[in-house]
C-alpha cells in the first residue's frame, strides 16, 4: 500500500512539473532565442529617412591611378582632418600592407579612427570574406557591421550618411572599383571618381572628378559578381565604407 502512495505522489509531481514546463515554455525559447541573438555580430538596420535632394560641400579629392581603394581611403581621411603630414603618413601605411581594400582599415587604425569604421553590406554575403573582416579588421563587428536587406534598403542608408555629410566609399563596377558617394538627387547619384583602375570600363576613354550617374545604372553595377581582384573580396553587394562622426 505504501507503494502505491509513493506512485501515485511520483505521477501527481510529474504532472505538476509537465504543466509548469509548458506554461512557461515560450518564454524559455524566448529567452533562448535572446542569448543567441546577444553573440550575433550581424545587426540589421533600421529605418531611414533622408531628403529628396542633398549635396556635400566642397568634399576633398584625392586621385592616384590604379589606386582607387587608397585614393578612396585618402579622401575619408581628408574628410576626417589629417593633415598634410598625417596624409603623406597615411598614404605610406596604406601602401606598407599586402595591398587591397582591406590594408584601408590598417590606416585607421594607425591614426586611431578604426573604432569609428562601419561597413554595410547585403545579406546574401560571401561568409569567408564577412569572416575575415569580422575577425582581423573590425574592432568590434557587432556595433560596426550593419547587414541589408535589398539594395533599397542600402541606397536609402547611403543617402542617409550622405545628407548628414558623411562621404560614403562605395563598391561598384561589379566589386572592381572603389568610389566615394558625394550627393545625389531624384534619379542621380553623384561621385568622386579617385580615376582608372582595375580595367574599369569609361565612356569615351576618360573620367570626371566628379561624376554625375543615372541611380539605375548605380544600381545596376553595385555588386560583387564578376570580382577580379586578388585576396580578399569584399564581403557582399552594396558595399559601403565610412566614419561615423
Amino acid at each position: 500500500m505504501k507503494k502505491v502512495y509513493i506512485i501515485i505522489i511520483v505521477v501527481i509531481v510529474v504532472a505538476i512539473a509537465g504543466v509548469i514546463y509548458w506554461f512557461f515554455r515560450p518564454q524559455i525559447l524566448e529567452d533562448s532565442k535572446g542569448n543567441k541573438e546577444q553573440y550575433n555580430y550581424l545587426k540589421t538596420s533600421e529605418e531611414v529617412t533622408y531628403p529628396v535632394s542633398y549635396h556635400i560641400e566642397n568634399p576633398p579629392y584625392y586621385s592616384e591611378k590604379n589606386w582607387c581603394w587608397g585614393s578612396c581611403a585618402m579622401m575619408l581621411m581628408m574628410d576626417y582632418g589629417l593633415t598634410e603630414q598625417e596624409l603623406q603618413e597615411l598614404k605610406t601605411v596604406l601602401k606598407s600592407g599586402r595591398g587591397g581594400p582591406p590594408d584601408i582599415f590598417m590606416g585607421f587604425q594607425a591614426f586611431g579612427v578604426n573604432k569609428k569604421a562601419r561597413i554595410a553590406y547585403l545579406k546574401d554575403y560571401v561568409k569567408e570574406n564577412a569572416d575575415f573582416y569580422n575577425e582581423q579588421l573590425l574592432v568590434n563587428p557587432q556595433d560596426q557591421t550593419i547587414i541589408l536587406d535589398n539594395q533599397k534598403e542600402a541606397l536609402n542608408l547611403c543617402k542617409k550618411l550622405v545628407s548628414q555629410d558623411t562621404l560614403v566609399m562605395v563598391l561598384i563596377h561589379y566589386g572592381n572599383h572603389y568610389v566615394i558617394v558625394t550627393g545625389y538627387d531624384e534619379g542621380s547619384i553623384y561621385i568622386y571618381d579617385p580615376g582608372f583602375d582595375d580595367g574599369y570600363d569609361y565612356k569615351g576613354g576618360s573620367f570626371n572628378e566628379k561624376t554625375k550617374m543615372a541611380e539605375d545604372s548605380f544600381l545596376g553595377e553595385w555588386n560583387i559578381k564578376h570580382f577580379e581582384g586578388g585576396g580578399v573580396g569584399f564581403p557582399g553587394d552594396c558595399g559601403m565604407i565610412w566614419l561615423e562622426k
